[in-house]
C-alpha cells in the first residue's frame, strides 16, 4: 500500500541519494532524516518503535475502508496517531487515505468516520503536507 504513495512521500520529504536495494520503509525513514523533518521518526525509543510498528502494519494493508475504521477508532481520543505528536505515520496515512476521504464527502459518510475526518482536516491544513493537492471540505453540521 505504501509503495503506491512513494511519489507523494518523496515530494513531501525531498529527494536524497538512497541505494536502490532498500525497502520502502527504510527509504521513507532515510528521506525524513535527510529532510527538514528530521524528527518525524520520533525523538525517543518508544516513539520510534511505535512509528515503525505502524509503518510495518501499513505495508500489508489491502482494504482502505477497514484501515479507515481502525484509524477512526484509534483517533477517538487522540490528535495524532503516535504519542500525540506529528510523525511519519500521520504523513503516510494522510497519503494512503486521501483518495478515500476525497470520495467520502457526504455528511453521512463523514459522521461514520468523524474522528478520522477531524484528523484528516487537521493534517490537510499543514501547508507542507498538502503538496499540490486541493483542500477537502468537511461538513461540520447538517444544513436543513
Amino acid at each position: 500500500m505504501i509503495n503506491e504513495h512513494m511519489t507523494s512521500l518523496r515530494s513531501f520529504l525531498g529527494r536524497a541519494e538512497i541505494p536502490s536495494d532498500v525497502g520502502c520503509l527504510t527509504e521513507i525513514v532515510t528521506l525524513s532524516k535527510k529532510s527538514k523533518y528530521q524528527d518525524l521518526e520520533g525523538s525517543d525509543v518508544i516513539t520510534r518503535a511505535l512509528v515503525w510498528q505502524w509503518l510495518e502494519s501499513l505495508l500489508d494493508v489491502q482494504d482502505v475502508t477497514s484501515l479507515a475504521k481502525k484509524v477512526n477508532c484509534h483517533l477517538q481520543n487522540r490528535t495524532y496517531i503516535v504519542c500525540d505528536k506529528f510523525t511519519l505515520v500521520d504523513v503516510v496515512l494522510f497519503y494512503i487515505l486521501s483518495n478515500m476521504m476525497k470520495d467520502s464527502s457526504t455528511y453521512e459518510q463523514q459522521t461514520q468516520l468523524n474522528h478520522l475526518a477531524r484528523w484528516f482536516d487537521h493534517m490537510q491544513h499543514k501547508e507542507e503536507i498538502l503538496v499540490g493537492r486541493e483542500v477537502q471540505l468537511f461538513v461540520k453540521n447538517r444544513i436543513y
